[in-house]
């Protein structure tokens, strides 16, 4: 099943949420297959449509382990997204941001 995970990290996550500028995103995929990549791109635009200050990475779980970048960003876990609820879960993270 498809599914990705989403990430926050950056000053709005990390330290002071009144001080911070954007809101940076990770969405890490499962793998690079279509299905995979098409599903992220939709998560993406999503996010970005709905919050204005959002910066959003997209890596798949390989090149995130390559890359170490949760690690080194400080990233949390957020939650996992499934294509069946997108809207309703990407809409429910987006007004908790609020």
């Amino acid at each position: 099943m498809i599914s990705i995970e989403l990430y926050g990290f950056g000053s709005y996550f990390n330290s002071n949420r009144e001080i911070a500028n954007d809101i940076d995103l990770l969405i890490l995929s499962e793998d690079v297959c279509t299905d995979s990549i098409n599903f992220s791109i939709q998560c993406k635009s999503y996010l970005i449509q709905m919050l204005q200050s959002a910066h959003v990475v997209m890596l798949s779980k390989s090149e995130e382990k390559d890359l170490d970048f949760k690690n080194k960003s400080k990233a949390i876990f957020l939650k996992r997204i499934f294509p069946e609820q997108m809207d309703f879960q990407l809409s429910n993270f987006v007004r908790q941001l609020d």
